[in-house]
C-alpha cells in the first residue's frame, strides 16, 4: 500500500495538467467563466478524468483529488459525486469530506497549468459579478 501512495503523491500534482478540473471557489475569486486561471490558485483540485489510485473499494468510479492545506501541507486522495450533487472526498488517510459541487468553478488547464473557467454556477445564478462577454 505505502508504493501506491508514494507513487499517487508524486504524480497527481503534475497529472492534473492538460486536464479540465474543479476548483474550489473563494471569495477573492469569484469564478467568472472565461477568467483565466492558473490552477495552483485553487486549493482543492478535483480531477475529471484522473483516475483514484488509493486502494479503496470501487476506485474506478472515484476520480483523483489534490487539497493544498494552510501552511503548506497536502493531501491527496479520490472523489466522486453523490446523488444530492455533492463531492465525496475520501483523503488518503481515510478521512472523509463532503462538499456541495456548487462550491467548484469548472477549469480547463493545459500542461503548464494555465486555463480558463469553463463552468461556473455562481455566474449563472448572478451571485458573481462578472463583466458581459
Amino acid at each position: 500500500m505505502r508504493k501506491i501512495l508514494l507513487g499517487f503523491v508524486l504524480v497527481a500534482p503534475t497529472a492534473f495538467g492538460g486536464v479540465k478540473f474543479y476548483g474550489d471557489l473563494n471569495v477573492n475569486r469569484p469564478g467568472c467563466v472565461g477568467d483565466k486561471i492558473h490552477m495552483d490558485q485553487y486549493n482543492y483540485r478535483l480531477a475529471s478524468t484522473v483516475k483514484c489510485e488509493l486502494p479503496i473499494m470501487n476506485a474506478n468510479q472515484y476520480n483523483a483529488v489534490h487539497i493544498k492545506r494552510p501552511g503548506g501541507g497536502e493531501q491527496f486522495g479520490c472523489w466522486a459525486k453523490t446523488l444530492g450533487g455533492k463531492a465525496l472526498i475520501i483523503i488518503s488517510d481515510g478521512t472523509t469530506e463532503t462538499w456541495d459541487m456548487l462550491s467548484f468553478v469548472e477549469v480547463d488547464v493545459d500542461k503548464t497549468g494555465n486555463g480558463k473557467i469553463i463552468k461556473s454556477y455562481f455566474q449563472r445564478a448572478g451571485f458573481a459579478k462578472c463583466p458581459t462577454r
